[in-house]
């Protein structure tokens, strides 16, 4: 997204999105070509995947949780440009320079994530996405000034790394029988979320202005985390 940013800035979003789309057919053929088959050890029949959320509860509570941080991010993530260049006038190097340190974020939060999901997933999430919470709430709040906005985007991107590894863990302890069939169909929601994320917070900033995306965020990465707390409230009754 930053490189994107950068070309955007040079040439025009269309160019952008052509030059973006003949890449992804590069990947694609070296994906074809390179890549060997490998066959799956716990293969179940296509009509049985879609019925794992509806036998198994665990495992449907932790795809709607992930559904919903990833709709509240995604939201506001798509917009975060124009709010930066709202709020605090930043300049394309600015903007660049911040999703740059954004990615490096998300990887220390992985990283980090790593390390504490293995001692408890459950509190290694709820911080993430609290972490979510606060840097949209940050944004918001002291977004305006350079130094703000990059305070923000630190604690944004280090923690939608973590929660990205915590879904992984999670829904391998929700389906470890059927995890690849799960974790397709996780995969599935994520990026039905992406794109309905993104298009929910356009309604906003459409109504709202940058701002409405942000909040639009908040309100479903709080939902997520209400989620994660009721879940763990069930299993300590179960």
């Amino acid at each position: 997204m930053p490189l994107g940013t950068f070309i955007e800035s040079l040439t025009d979003w269309r160019t952008t999105f052509l030059i973006w789309s003949g890449l992804s057919v590069v990947v694609l053929l070296a994906v074809v070509l390179t890549l060997p088959s490998l066959p799956s050890q716990s293969a179940i029949p296509v009509r049985e995947v879609f019925a794992l959320p509806i036998r198994n509860g665990r495992l449907r509570v932790v795809m709607t949780t992930v559904a919903l941080y990833v709709l509240g991010h995604f939201g506001a993530y798509t917009f975060i440009r124009p709010f930066m260049e709202e709020r605090a006038g930043a300049s394309v190097a600015w903007v660049t320079g911040l999703l740059i340190v954004f990615g490096v974020g998300g990887a220390i939060g992985n990283f980090v994530a790593g390390h504490t999901v293995n001692k408890n997933m459950r509190a290694t999430f709820v911080v993430a996405c609290t972490g979510l919470v606060a840097a949209l709430l940050l944004l918001l709040v002291i977004g305006g000034s350079p130094a703000g906005l990059a305070v923000a985007v630190v604690v944004w991107g280090v923690s939608f790394g973590a929660a990205n590894l915590c879904q992984v863990n999670m829904m391998l302890a929700a389906a470890p029988d059927t995890f690849e069939a799960a974790m397709s169909l996780n995969t599935m929601g994520y990026n039905i979320s992406i794109a309905l994320g993104a298009l929910l917070g356009g309604l906003f900033a459409g109504g709202f202005g940058t701002i409405g995306a942000v909040w639009f965020g908040v309100a479903l990465t709080v939902i997520a985390l209400l989620t994660a707390f009721g879940s763990h409230r069930d299993a300590a009754h179960t």
